[in-house]
């Protein structure tokens, strides 16, 4: 679903939201007909937010504030999912204060209901901010937390949520050989996941994720000497990230693919890759410069 027509349906829900609400909901629909009419309206806020993340941080989060800002007119309705994605962004954004209190505010709320598929998700974004502040004795305890709670209900959507970044942690402490064990756990189970999954939407992200972890073996291949496979398995996260139009990640790989051809003494090739990653960084500029200028 594209940003356009998000926007496009947000408009639309807002319009209809204040008909509603001059009507003061005087008409046939019930509660629960309006608490699914709001969730479906967070849902497309919590979407857009996401697409944004990928190039205006700023904008994402002006989006999640507004997502806030509904649910709790609404009795805080799915507010944790808010706050997640808003702890998400702050940690983006280099602020790993705001984003912890965000997580343990979502982490109160899975303790308060003893709900543990939400501590164990709460638990693995803990440590992602850990892992970034190089805090990696936190990092680990906060993931082998999730993992335990994970794999003692086999949620195995939640472990291999978690086992990305718990490789991540051991590719920072230069233990390749658990990274590449890691990591290969958690793409056996997206893959799995991707075939079996019917819906488009889930079907992107997953093929996301399954990108994200491949070009995580390959930094992890490439500093073990394995370039030939870790050209292998980048040039497949490439071929991703190209599909899906994702800039950003295709320049990291381009530039990965030019260093590694470089070190095989492949000059053509890395000239090659070289050149698209500095072609799509000056298009990324113009973009950003054209927008600023409005």
């Amino acid at each position: 679903m594209s940003v356009v027509y998000k926007l496009a349906f947000i408009l639309i829900f807002l319009f209809v939201d204040k008909c509603l609400s001059a009507q003061a909901y005087d008409s046939n629909l019930s509660s629960k007909d309006v608490r699914i009419s709001d969730s479906l309206y967070l849902d497309s806020l919590c979407d857009l937010s996401y697409d944004l993340s990928f190039n205006n941080l700023d904008s994402a989060l002006i989006v999640i504030e507004e997502f806030l800002s509904y649910s709790r007119e609404r009795d805080n309705l799915n507010i944790e999912l808010g706050m997640t994605i808003k702890g998400y962004l702050h940690n983006q954004l280099g602020d790993s204060k705001t984003a912890l209190d965000c997580f343990f505010f979502v982490l109160k709320i899975g303790e308060d209901n003893s709900d543990s598929t939400l501590i164990s998700q709460v638990y693995n974004d803990i440590a992602m901010v850990y892992m970034e502040l190089r805090e990696y004795e936190q990092a680990l305890y906060y993931n082998e937390n999730s993992l335990q709670i994970s794999r003692s209900q086999n949620d195995l959507k939640s472990i291999s949520l978690t086992l990305n970044n718990y490789g991540l942690v051991f590719l920072y402490l230069e233990n390749y050989e658990k990274a590449s064990e890691v990591f290969n756990e958690a793409l056996m189970l997206k893959e799995n996941f991707f075939e079996e999954e019917t819906d488009p939407d889930e079907k992107y992200y997953l093929e996301i994720d399954i990108a994200m972890l491949e070009s995580n073996l390959g930094l992890v291949y490439k500093y073990q000497n394995q370039n030939q496979k870790a050209i292998n398995i980048i040039k497949k996260a490439e071929l991703i990230f190209k599909k899906l139009g994702l800039d950003f990640y295709l320049i990291q790989s381009y530039t990965t693919l030019s260093e590694l051809y470089y070190i095989q003494n492949n000059l053509i090739l890395a000239k090659k890759y070289g050149e698209l990653s500095l072609e799509l960084v000056e298009n990324e500029q113009y973009i950003e410069l054209k927008a600023n200028s409005f």
